[in-house]
C-alpha cells in the first residue's frame, strides 16, 4: 500500500513476528485455579498442624492405671524375708502351715475386725493347733494390741514391704500359708463363719472342710482346756497335740540326710489365761527344734496362778 505514492512503513509492533508472540495469550483463568488450588492445600495444611498444636495442650483424661507386678513376687504367695518386733524375730513363710494376721494399728475401717479378734480371744473360739503371728504395718503398741487380741508373735513390716504392699493388702486380713509360702486363705475375722473356715484350713489345707471326729468337735480340735495346771494337765494339752507336731515337725522334715532320730526341748511361759507369753527351743535338729516352737506358741493351756515356765522334752525316732 502507498500513501502519497511511497510503500507503508513496516510496524514496529510486528517486526514480521505472529501476532500470538506478539500479544501473549490471556492465561487469567489458569493462574487463578492454581492460586485457589494453592489456597486449598495450604488451608489443609494449617487444620492439621492447628490440630496437632491443640491436641498438645488439650488436658484428656487420665488414663486407667496399670499395675505391673513387682518381679520376684508371685500371687497368693507369701515372700521370703525376716520381721522382727516385740515377739522375737520369724522368718515367712513360717516352717509349718500357719495363721498370718495382717493388720495396721488404729484402721478405722478395721475396728469391727479387731473388736471380732478380741471376742474370739477371749472366748478360745479360734484355738487353732498351728502359730499365729501378728503382722503389724509398720510399728505397733504392745498393750493396745493385747487389749484387740492380736499381740502373740507380734513383728513389724516396715513401710509394708514386706508383706503388706507385695500382697496388695488393704484392710485386717487373715492368711493361712503353707510352709512353701503358698496362702491357701484369706478371711477377716468379722465375717460369719471365720473361726470356722480358718480352723478348717489350718487343719485340713482347706477352709470349707468340715470332717467328722470322735471327739464331737466338727473339726477335731480339742475344747479349751479345763482344771488345774500341774503335770497331768500339761500332758493332756501335749498329748493333744503330739500327732500334729510329729506330722507337721517330723515327717515334713525327714530327708536322705536326715538323723535317724531327734531330741528336742521346748521352754514355754504360760501366762495367767492359759496362753504361750514366750517359747525357745533347743535340739540337735534346728529345723524340727523351730518348727516345734512355733507350733506350741499357739497352745492353750489351763490356768496357772502366775506365770510359770514349763520344759517338753520331745524325741523322734525313725521307723
Amino acid at each position: 500500500m502507498a500513501v502519497g505514492g511511497s510503500p507503508t512503513p513496516p510496524t514496529p509492533y510486528r517486526d514480521g513476528k505472529p501476532l500470538a508472540e506478539i500479544i501473549p495469550p490471556d492465561r487469567r483463568r489458569e493462574k487463578a485455579l492454581a492460586l485457589v488450588g494453592s489456597s486449598m492445600i495450604a488451608g489443609v495444611a494449617l487444620w492439621v498442624l492447628g490440630g496437632w498444636v491443640l491436641e498438645s495442650l488439650h488436658v484428656s483424661e487420665p488414663k486407667p492405671i496399670v499395675v505391673v507386678q513387682t518381679p520376684g513376687y508371685i500371687a497368693g504367695r507369701l515372700p521370703r524375708s525376716v520381721l522382727s518386733g516385740p515377739g522375737g524375730s520369724f522368718a515367712m513363710p513360717p516352717p509349718a502351715r500357719s495363721v498370718v494376721n495382717v493388720w495396721l494399728q488404729g484402721c478405722q475401717d478395721c475396728m469391727p475386725a479387731f473388736e471380732a479378734m478380741a471376742k474370739l480371744q477371749r472366748e478360745h473360739a479360734l484355738n487353732v493347733p498351728s502359730p499365729i503371728i501378728n503382722v503389724a504395718y509398720g510399728e505397733a503398741d504392745v498393750t493396745w494390741a493385747d487389749r484387740y487380741g492380736v499381740a502373740t508373735n507380734l513383728v513389724f513390716d516396715p513401710g509394708g514391704a514386706s508383706v503388706v504392699k507385695p500382697l496388695g493388702i488393704g484392710t485386717f486380713t487373715t492368711l493361712v500359708v503353707e510352709p512353701d509360702g503358698t496362702i491357701i486363705h484369706r478371711d477377716r475375722p468379722d465375717r460369719p463363719g471365720y473361726a470356722t473356715r480358718v480352723r478348717s484350713a489350718v487343719l485340713y489345707g482347706d477352709p470349707n472342710a468340715t470332717p467328722p471326729s470322735p471327739t464331737g468337735d466338727p473339726l477335731g480340735v480339742p475344747p479349751p482346756e479345763e482344771g488345774s495346771f500341774d503335770a497331768a494337765g500339761v500332758e493332756r494339752v501335749i498329748a493333744a497335740h503330739r500327732a500334729a507336731i510329729k506330722r507337721r515337725c517330723w515327717e515334713r522334715s525327714r530327708r536322705t540326710d536326715a538323723p535317724s532320730h531327734v531330741s528336742v526341748t521346748i521352754t514355754l511361759t504360760v501366762g495367767t489365761e492359759g496362753r504361750v507369753l514366750n517359747s525357745a527351743s533347743t535340739g540337735d535338729d534346728l529345723g524340727v527344734a523351730k518348727c516345734i516352737e512355733m507350733e506350741t506358741r499357739s497352745w492353750q493351756f489351763p490356768h496357772p496362778a502366775a506365770a510359770t515356765s514349763v520344759n517338753i522334752p520331745f524325741k523322734f525316732v525313725q521307723e
